[in-house]
This record gives structure tokens, C-alpha cells and sequence, in this order.
């Protein structure tokens, strides 16, 4: 892994405490732990599984008061206790700023930490920072291996991502067919606004008699599951 872990963590049933002072890793700084422990009690977690967990319950506040604080910090309990959701999430935070100070810097660190470890997510999130150069040089070359990377995982973004790449050719050789190809591939697997993507291809290509019935059908479907730019072209495909 790039950028060590620092810390030591109890494994076995002893408890990990919020209250607990430690650095996430070295050379990048730490999420910093308040030290100073609540009056009312709150509920502990004793592996990383269980941090995870309890850290989305106070994101959504489920079950809980929300309080995206306590939600960093028991995602960054996770991460350290090595699991690799818990790093990703806690990277989404810093990358948003939310329940700790905005740090691109440090969630580039670790949703680099993740890809390594082959998170589909991890390379999507890391994939878009390079071709935004958010946090890091901009490298829209080095993006699109790591879409392909998220792609590869199983990350539905990262397909969509790489086909818009191969649409534009953006950093790839301009690929219409393996750009519909990939839209398909995420259309099927749940991703609505891949279905958008791929009946507009269909929609202004019209190569074959029935590209405009696929469109349509792809704009019905992608208009139902709740993308209103279907719904917008859906209403002005000609009869």
C-alpha cells in the first residue's frame, strides 16, 4: 500500500473507543479524534464491520441523532481496522468537507489506498479527481486507466465514465460502438442514466429501422426509473 497504516489496532473483543488518539496514516495527517468524551454514553462498536455500520447510522441518522462528526470518526475507526469500505467513505467525506474539515489531498490518499486493494469505487472516485485534477495534476490519460480499473471491479460509474471517455475521445481513440457497448453493459445492470446515454446514440444515429424503437424503449425504461432527461426526450421522439 502507498501510505502505511499507523497505527496499532486491538483485535479480539477488546473495544475500539471513539475517544482513542491516533494518526490514519503517516505523511498524510489524521482526521484528528476529539479526546474529549461525552457525558451521555453512545454506542461503541468493537470491530471494524461494527464501526462501519454504526458510522452510516449516524450519516443517515438511523436509529440515531444524525451527526456526520461521529460518522468520520468511526469510519476512520474502520478504515484503520482495515476495512476498505470504511476508507472509501471516509474519503467521500473529506472530499465533500462533510463532518470534518475538506481535505482532497488526504481523500486522494485514500481512495488510492482502496484501488490498490481493487475497490471499484475507490478507482471511480480517484479516476474523476485526476481528470478534474482535484487534490492532484490533472491527468486525463491516467483517469481513464483507472475508470477502466473501476470497470474492470465491478463499479458501475467507472463503465459509464470510460464510455462518455470513448463517446468524446477524450484521453481514448473515439469509440461510438464500444461506448454503446459499455452503456448497455450498465444500462443492464441498474444504471438509469447509462440507458439515457445509450438511446440518445440510438435516437441521433438511427443506422437501422428500428434504432428510433430502441430509443424509445430506452428512454421509457430510463424515464421510469426516475431520470428526467428520458422523460424530456422520451416526449419529443417523433411518432
Amino acid at each position: 500500500m502507498e501510505v502505511a497504516v499507523a497505527v496499532a489496532v486491538a483485535v479480539g473483543r477488546s473495544r475500539l473507543r471513539v475517544a482513542a488518539l491516533f494518526t490514519l496514516w503517516a505523511g498524510i495527517g489524521s482526521c484528528a479524534l476529539s479526546p474529549t468524551a461525552t457525558a451521555s454514553p453512545r454506542p461503541a462498536c468493537e470491530d471494524g464491520k461494527e464501526c462501519l455500520a454504526l458510522a452510516t447510522r449516524y450519516l443517515i441518522g438511523e436509529g440515531v441523532s444524525p451527526d456526520p462528526r461521529r460518522a468520520t470518526e468511526l469510519y476512520e475507526l474502520a478504515c484503520v481496522a482495515g476495512e476498505i469500505e470504511g476508507c472509501v467513505r471516509l474519503g467521500r467525506l473529506l472530499h465533500e468537507g462533510r463532518g470534518v474539515e475538506q481535505s482532497l489531498r488526504r481523500a486522494v490518499a485514500l481512495f488510492k489506498s482502496a484501488c490498490h486493494a481493487d475497490h471499484g469505487e475507490g478507482c471511480e472516485r480517484l479516476a474523476t479527481m485526476y481528470l478534474l485534477g482535484e487534490g492532484v495534476q490533472r491527468d486525463g490519460a491516467f483517469a481513464g486507466l483507472l475508470y477502466r480499473r473501476a470497470c474492470d471491479a465491478g463499479e458501475p460509474a467507472g463503465c459509464q465514465h470510460l464510455a462518455n471517455m470513448y463517446l468524446r475521445g477524450e484521453a481514448v481513440p473515439r469509440d461510438r460502438e464500444r461506448a454503446a457497448e459499455l452503456y448497455l453493459q450498465v444500462c443492464d445492470q441498474g444504471l438509469i442514466t447509462s440507458c439515457t446515454a445509450l438511446a440518445f446514440l440510438y435516437e441521433v444515429s438511427q443506422a437501422s429501422p428500428l434504432d428510433l424503437l430502441r430509443a424509445r424503449l430506452l428512454y421509457q425504461r430510463a424515464c421510469t426509473g426516475g431520470d428526467p432527461r428520458a422523460c424530456e426526450r422520451l416526449v419529443q421522439l417523433p411518432e
